[in-house]
């Protein structure tokens, strides 16, 4: 951490506070969130050990779009002379942050060294109650799909934690936070002080922390040491309705209690534009946990589509300019249109739906998110289902399916129908289903990366050209001649 120039204090909490940071050998900016647990006995055992437990879970974890990277974590003892250095004054600004330096400098004063643990990690930009602020005082015109993209990212996000086993335990605005500033999607899920991982011996062991959390958004479980995933659910259903209802900050209180509490279910008034919104809010936000959905599964298959009714022309496409350019795309005209003029930086949303067609990607850092295996891109003759030629480019969470397999197995046949056909370079696949084509994934250039992926029902799973090229955790299934065909 002293090879960063930190620049300021962009955020504090209980235990410590998070800087933004520059480091100088790359010029890449991130965040460093500096935690320093209370020298006393009892309570510094207490918090040390919770800071451990976060910087364990944020180690392990893998990279998500919908999560906050964690790119290290470090352990050191500081002396004071060190702090001074690492920390100068001039950069704390608020009362309450020079109030935290001035602790850390009397605790200095009497201890030789103090022990710190800086977890370095993406910068982010605003948090979601920032943005919730902006739109309750003035609304965009593409407020709706600015609520479906969050809504649909949130819920990426909590499930990829669950699938990992660790409860979140503090689901709430201020812990969701846009990718840079200017509100730039997608939205990451942050601030891992309060979460558990239930794969660790530790947690398998003992109960979890009653009242974890922060009140108005805790399961009515969490009082007790009895708990699980399910209080996650019960936080994200209240977050999903602020979001789509804009609540207002000094309502939500009543709102919270007279819908949980009273069962009040009239008061979640929601545009006209939404649909099965209210239902999914209802479902997650029971108080008895047998009556709330049972997992981020039953999340992802609930909420199917929203659907806008005030779009009227179904090849037309909102755009939301926020430094890059976001869209839904409905169907495949509205597909071909948003790759036709696709600007860097550009992503595509994807409904669950079936895509007719050949799709060609081209250009730099385009995105494509699909919805999971219901979101089909569908091809058929002689052409590939998406041909992908270009830098940086990013497709997820879809199923890709050719309904021609004209056997040949022969190398010199790797031209023929692929259902993904992949050219120039960096671009990565993930969470990707293929079926179908004389190859599945028919791939040439370099620094590829293809994971998550899995092929079947094909004479050839993928041919592989090119150099750099990285291939991880790929099922094949009902391939009959090469599984994977790398190119000398």
């Amino acid at each position: 951490m002293s090879s960063l120039n930190y620049s300021a204090c962009i955020g504090n909490g209980s235990f410590g506070l998070v800087f933004a940071a520059t480091d100088p050998a790359t010029n890449s900016s991130s965040a460093v969130k500096v935690l320093f647990p209370e020298s006393d006995a009892e309570g510094g055992e207490v918090e040390e050990k919770q800071i451990r437990r976060e910087c364990t879970i944020t180690a392990n974890l893998d990279e998500h779009e919908n999560v906050v990277k964690i790119i290290s974590v470090t352990e050191k003892q500081l002396s004071l002379a060190e702090m001074e250095q690492l920390l100068p004054e001039n950069l704390f600004e608020t009362k309450e942050q020079t109030k935290f330096r001035a602790g850390l400098v009397h605790r200095l004063r009497i201890a030789t060294t103090i022990q710190g643990f800086f977890i370095q990690m993406e910068l982010c930009g605003e948090n979601l109650r920032k943005w919730l602020k902006k739109q309750i005082t003035q609304q965009d015109d593409n407020i709706h799909y600015q609520q479906f993209i969050i809504v649909r990212n949130l819920i990426a996000g909590l499930k990829y934690l669950h699938d990992n086993k660790i409860i979140h335990r503090d689901v709430k605005p201020e812990n969701v936070m846009f990718s840079k500033v200017g509100f730039v999607f997608p939205v990451k899920i942050g601030d891992f002080g309060l979460s558990r991982n239930l794969h660790l011996e530790e947690s398998q062991n003992s109960s979890l922390t009653s009242r974890a959390g922060t009140f108005g958004y805790m399961a009515p479980e969490s009082f007790t040491k009895d708990y699980t995933f399910s209080a996650d659910l019960f936080a994200l259903g209240l977050v999903i309705w602020e979001i789509v209802q804009l609540i207002k900050f000094n309502e939500k209180k009543r709102l919270f209690d007279r819908l949980v509490n009273d069962r009040e279910e009239s008061l979640i008034q929601l545009p006209l534009e939404t649909q099965g919104v209210k239902e999914l809010i209802i479902a997650l936000a029971k108080r008895q946990v047998g009556e709330r959905l049972k997992d981020m599964e039953q999340v992802s298959q609930f909420i199917v589509v929203w659907k806008f009714n005030s779009i009227q022309n179904n090849s037309a496409i909102t755009r939301i300019a926020n430094n890059n350019t976001n869209i839904i795309a409905k169907n495949e005209d509205e597909l071909h249109s948003f790759l036709l003029d696709a600007r860097p930086g550009s992503t595509v949303t994807l409904i669950e739906n079936r895509y007719r067609g050949t799709f060609l990607v081209q250009g730099e850092n385009i995105t494509i998110i699909g919805h999971g295996e219901t979101t089909i891109i569908e091809g058929s003759g002689s052409s590939s289902c998406i041909v992908v030629n270009g830098l940086g480019h990013k497709i997820s969470n879809l199923k890709i399916l050719h309904g021609g397999q004209d056997y040949k197995s022969t190398e010199d046949e790797v031209n023929d129908i692929a259902c993904l056909k992949v050219m120039g370079g960096g671009n990565s696949f993930c969470n990707v289903t293929l079926s179908g084509g004389t190859w599945c994934i028919s791939a040439s250039g370099s620094d590829h990366k293809f994971e998550k992926v899995k092929l079947s029902d094909s004479p050839n799973g993928i041919h592989l050209g090119g150099s750099c090229n990285v291939i991880r955790n790929v099922r094949l299934e009902r391939i009959y001649a090469f599984g994977i065909y790398i190119a000398p």
